[in-house]
């Protein structure tokens, strides 16, 4: 899953492992280019990595490729509002998705890549949850740090407005991040293995201002260095 690219650097030469990275960012909700903004600030200092940005309708051919980690942050709907059951995921991509994370690939479902997936289906299983609703308007969601994990060790709790997503659980998962608000608390962040490969979910953020804050960078840039 790991390419190896030849650096070139003061001394010697040396070579080191690069990890190639499909992130699929996105959706009728969520405007790209923040995401990537967001993406692209967190993995700034993170060497050996490159990343390749993609559609959801072209998320079956770059598995091909056999990239070490892939990023969705994009929702099973094409059209919500005027064709809402128009689907990217059918049969044959949720059984590529899992098969590639079962041979040992690495899969990082963020923010609204766990909303309208097929609660019953493989895809679901995999991540271990799913997005269930949120509520109307941004409100201001605490997330709290679980001190059992390597993902939430020496940070501290933060708050930003954010839409408050509310999470079902279907699998056993390792639970590092939850969220509160006045409507109640929820899971945020877990992550789990499955087959040879590893997933993590990771629920915030959704607007400029969430992703951005320095909490959010900093657990982006830790999930990634994680999945290496």
């Amino acid at each position: 899953m790991l390419w190896v690219k030849e650096v070139k650097c003061t001394g010697n030469p040396e070579r080191r492992l690069l990890m190639k990275i499909i992130a699929v960012l996105g959706d009728f909700y969520h405007k790209e280019y923040l995401l990537k903004n967001a993406l692209s600030e967190a993995v700034r200092e993170i060497e050996g990595i490159e990343v390749v940005y993609a559609s959801r309708t072209e998320l079956l051919d770059k598995l091909s490729e056999k990239p070490g980690l892939v990023i969705v942050a994009s929702e099973n709907r094409l059209d919500p509002e005027k064709n809402p059951d128009k689907q990217w995921m059918t049969e044959s991509v949720e059984r590529h998705i899992t098969d590639y994370v079962k041979k040992g690939g690495n899969w990082f479902a963020w923010h609204s890549g766990l909303a309208g997936y097929e609660e019953n289906g493989n895809y679901v299983s995999m991540l271990g949850g799913y997005f269930t609703h949120h509520p109307d308007d941004l409100v201001k969601v605490r997330y709290d740090y679980k001190d059992d994990h390597v993902l939430s060790h020496g940070k501290d709790v933060f708050a930003i407005r954010d839409e408050h997503y509310f999470i079902e659980r279907v699998e056993k998962s390792t639970y590092f991040l939850e969220s509160l608000s006045a409507y109640g608390a929820s899971d945020a962040g877990w992550t789990r293995s499955y087959g040879e490969g590893k997933v993590c979910c990771y629920i915030p953020a959704h607007n400029e201002e969430g992703l951005m804050n320095v909490s959010v960078q900093r657990d982006l840039g830790a999930i990634i260095r994680w999945f290496k």
